[in-house]
């Protein structure tokens, strides 16, 4: 089984990210846009706000300290209670520990001196009896790094998405071959986006 633990070695600015995430029950989650929605941090089935700005917290520390799931889990029971399922709980850490580390890569891959050296970015899924068609569809495309395709198929992709993205050097891309068509499979509803470079505007 795939194991999953908040590395704090990984990406300072994965923490950053999801330190800016606004806390919202999911009624006021479901009236934003797409796009502002990246900026909340919800979960189905939380309905007081403090205890959900306290399961927030919990997510942070555990990308600040590299807690693994199950000690993160014992976490969340506390703040929660007993009637929540591992299940439930593991898709909340996968899902917002993976979009933090792909938005911390996400603005890694901004920086000018990497677009010169890696022009290219490729999906690369995870490939086993879990993958979906989503993932495997896109993995292994290849795309200039300033492709609009990027932004809104920019993983996690779905619940429980475990892609990432490779940047690549001019040569490894023509190695590889750039896409020149694009998987019709759409990202799962609100996910694909990419983190816009406004949400690293401090202010």
């Amino acid at each position: 089984m795939w194991s999953v633990s908040a590395d704090p070695l990984r990406f300072q600015e994965a923490a950053e990210w999801f330190r800016g995430k606004v806390p919202l029950l999911k009624g006021e989650w479901g009236q934003l846009t797409q796009e502002a929605r990246r900026r909340a941090f919800t979960a189905a089935g939380v309905a007081l706000l403090d205890r959900l700005a306290l399961l927030h917290q919990s997510v942070l520390r555990a990308l600040e300290e590299g807690t693994p799931l199950e000690e993160w889990r014992q976490e969340a029971l506390r703040v929660l209670g007993e009637r929540w399922s591992y299940g439930h709980l593991e898709t909340i850490f996968r899902n917002n520990v993976q979009a933090a580390y792909s938005a911390g890569r996400w603005d890694q891959l901004q920086d000018p001196a990497v677009r010169r050296s890696h022009p290219y970015l490729m999906y690369d899924a995870v490939l086993d009896s879990r993958t979906t068609e989503i993932c495997r569809a896109r993995d292994g495309v290849v795309r200039p790094a300033d492709d609009p395709w990027w932004r809104s198929n920019w993983p996690p992709l779905h619940h429980n998405c475990r892609s990432g993205v490779r940047a690549l050097t001019r040569a490894e891309a023509e190695r590889r071959g750039v896409a020149q068509t694009l998987p019709s499979v759409p990202p799962q509803e609100g996910f694909g986006l990419s983190p816009a470079e406004e949400e690293w505007v401090e202010g």
